[in-house]
């Protein structure tokens, strides 16, 4: 398999975590970026999990998603994130979504068993491109 560069554009990454959480959690969606990141505790924590989140939609593609589809990712693994939480009995909050990004992997694998590890992560938003 042949590795491909990919260019992360952090701030533009982070820009589109910060909708998917507003699509995510409807109470956000009126919210100033500056008050979301009060209730997360800080703005590190905020990148830090929108880096987190990117770096493991990123690895799961064979190829590089152009904003939408990466939004649509971003929406989708969250939503697999809630759900996972759910399972937890973990309160659906923003601080712990951001709190809980490193059980992106388990979410995943439970509502898509192997489609990261295969590459096949685009799948699960319906989109087929050939590697």
């Amino acid at each position: 398999m042949k590795l491909q560069v990919v260019t992360v554009d952090t701030a533009k990454n982070r820009q589109l975590f910060l909708e998917a959480l507003r699509e995510i959690l409807p109470t956000l969606r009126y919210i100033p970026e500056a008050s979301i990141e009060h209730r997360v505790g800080s703005k590190q924590k905020l990148v830090e999990a929108s880096e987190d989140i990117t770096s493991y939609i990123l690895s799961g593609l064979r190829y590089e998603p152009n904003q939408n589809e990466l939004y649509a990712l971003i929406c989708q693994v969250l939503r697999c994130l809630v759900s996972y939480l759910k399972t937890l009995g973990t309160p659906i909050t923003v601080q712990n979504i951001v709190n809980c990004t490193h059980l992106t992997e388990q979410a995943m694998d439970s509502s898509f068993p192997g489609y990261h590890s295969s590459g096949l992560l685009s799948y699960v938003i319906g989109i087929r491109k050939a590697s």
